[in-house]
């Protein structure tokens, strides 16, 4: 797993990946369903797919993707939750918590029968989840991907959103800019749009993130 992952991490992009990431850069705009796509083609390459995120954030798009040190973690993880395994004398009590929370996944399938799980696949799912807990087991296979989460747009307050909805509809007619500023909202986390709203009613602006909610 640690070999796979520092393969894929060092992996180069592609000449066909360089050349859109030029191209990307010429371009003033771009809707996140259109970055969707690119992202599509660049999720094998974890530098490619940087570079994507950082042309993004310019366009106040957000685009989160498996950090390269979390996975890491994971498979630093792995491996201490398994070597303490292989010292395991047998003597549950006597264990460290750690050790104690990871035995119940690697009970004989007998154990499993009056549970109310599928199986031992089940099992393992329910083992990354809940130990290793970042992304899934097959970004560590040989031929894994990093596979994007959905784009969402972000700004630091309202006055930042209505300043780029009025860039990003300058020229438009009033039903055209209606309809881009509408789309630009259902691509936004749903309290921008609930802000918006009231802002548009009673012309009060209030903030788009509740109070310690991280961006």
């Amino acid at each position: 797993m640690r070999e796979n992952l520092n393969n894929g991490i060092t992996k180069a992009p592609t000449t066909d990946q360089v050349n859109i990431l030029s191209v990307l850069r010429t371009l003033d705009t771009i809707t996140p369903r259109e970055l969707q796509l690119y992202a599509a083609q660049m999720s094998d390459c974890p530098l490619a797919m940087k570079s994507l995120a950082q042309y993004a954030a310019k366009q106040n798009i957000q685009l989160v993707t498996p950090d390269t040190d979390a996975l890491l973690y994971a498979v630093d993880a792995i491996e201490s939750h398994l070597a303490a395994l292989c010292r395991y004398t047998g003597n549950e009590d006597g264990e460290q918590a750690s050790l104690r929370s990871t035995l119940q996944y690697f009970k004989s399938d007998g154990d499993y029968q009056n549970m109310s799980i599928a199986g031992t696949r089940e099992i393992d799912r329910k083992f990354w989840t809940d130990i290793v807990q970042i992304g899934v087991p097959e970004m560590l296979d040989a031929d894994g991907t990093y596979t994007p989460a959905d784009f969402k747009y972000y700004f630091r307050d309202v006055d930042d959103m209505l300043m780029y909805m009025d860039k990003a509809t300058e020229g438009m007619s009033e039903q055209e800019a209606e309809s881009r500023r509408n789309e630009i909202l259902q691509n936004c986390p749903g309290q921008y749009g609930a802000a918006y709203r009231y802002y548009r009613t009673t012309g009060e602006k209030v903030p788009l993130l509740e109070k310690g909610e991280m961006m």
